[in-house]
């Protein structure tokens, strides 16, 4: 039996999360003397309103956003002691918190990488946690030299399912505040990235449309960069689909894309991402690439399941597909010029269809 690889688990925050003086809280946020639990009460409702409500607009980032809001509560909110937002990249494997750095709002800033876990797997229901009780997962019974109390919080982000870890130096603390009021600023969150979605959803096929395509960009961007890894970006679009288009119809022309559509998503792993830029072109971001063989699966998949024909009101449809690449950071230019380069592999790949040896084409870079 093949050993399950644990899932490591990074923390979002790679900076002190607390600091001090910032300019961007206001002052009703930074108050000096010690808060009373009812004061402290409010404030935590404040603090979601103040965030949420003036910052969820459609194009927000849910992870800097929610980053911004955790800032503002440890900054102002004295029993509030430390929080991390950690990502869950596969929920079905066993897990481990690996090279962590703990982030202590104090007198003084510690950092403190903890022992990795392997096996330990993060709890995912909300809940409260006394640290001094040896029924606490060992993996948040670390964080006893800073906090004596957590709250584990699930977390949904743009494109991937968190946990959010919330700690108090005061016994009893979250639990008198009380998970249900906990849990109000990831209902925040949750509404606002249903909005998103929404606004950002083509109506044909299910897909992100076009409007998702920045903000997805800039994010496997950034991935890419903290994690030093690469990523893909690549445009398609379907050989033949104009003469099904003028031949059987727009009716059957529809159907088709969506058919693609299902079957594309099918072979994508989670972490990749299907966009229909419009009409029967289509943008996909592979993410995590190891080497060029596991790009080439990817591809391989696609052309697969794209080559099969097509059945629809007694007709047998077959669609071909063309593809332009280029791969972050080796093409390390600007997200629209990334687009543009991988555009102009698309062109090449269309225009060389009956001698090209594979249905991509890498763009190619001068010097």
């Amino acid at each position: 039996m093949e050993k399950t690889k644990p899932m490591e688990i990074k923390a979002s925050w790679e900076e002190p999360i607390v600091e001090y003086g910032m300019k961007t809280i206001p002052n009703s946020f930074t108050r000096n003397k010690r808060s009373t639990d009812g004061e402290d009460y409010h404030q935590f409702y404040d603090l979601i309103g103040d965030t949420f409500l003036t910052g969820a607009h459609l194009d927000a980032n849910a992870e800097h956003l929610f980053n911004d809001f955790c800032r503002r509560l440890l900054s102002s909110i004295g029993p509030m002691k430390w929080s991390s937002l950690v990502g869950l990249s596969n929920v079905n494997e066993s897990s481990r918190m690996v090279h962590r750095t703990i982030n202590y709002s104090g007198d003084t800033k510690i950092k403190q990488q903890t022992i990795s876990v392997v096996g330990d797997k993060l709890p995912e229901k909300a809940r409260i946690y006394d640290l001094s009780r040896l029924e606490t997962p060992a993996i948040l019974r670390m964080l006893r030299g800073h906090i004596c109390e957590t709250a584990v919080l699930p977390v949904r982000l743009d494109h991937q399912r968190a946990l959010w870890i919330l700690g108090s130096d005061q016994p009893g603390y979250l639990n008198r505040i009380g998970l249900k009021h906990l849990l109000m600023a990831p209902s925040m969150l949750e509404l606002m990235i249903t909005a998103k979605e929404q606004a950002q959803r083509d109506l044909l096929t299910g897909l992100p449309n076009r409007a998702y395509l920045t903000p997805r960009l800039a994010e496997a961007r950034a991935r890419s960069v903290r994690q030093k890894t690469l990523f893909a970006l690549g445009v398609l679009d379907l050989d033949g689909f104009k003469a099904v288009n003028d031949t059987l119809g727009h009716k059957t022309g529809d159907w088709i894309l969506q058919e693609v559509s299902t079957r594309w998503r099918g072979v994508l792993r989670p972490s990749d991402a299907l966009i229909r830029l419009g009409g029967d072109e289509f943008v996909i971001i592979v993410e995590n690439i190891e080497n060029h063989d596991v790009l080439e699966r990817i591809l391989d998949r696609l052309k697969e399941v794209t080559d099969k024909p097509c059945i629809y009101d007694n007709h047998k449809i077959k669609i071909g597909v063309s593809l332009g690449l280029t791969i972050f950071p080796f093409d390390d230019a600007s997200d629209e010029a990334l687009i543009h380069h991988a555009d102009q592999a698309l062109y090449v790949a269309k225009a060389t269809k009956t001698t090209r040896r594979q249905f991509w084409l890498f763009v190619r870079l001068s010097g």
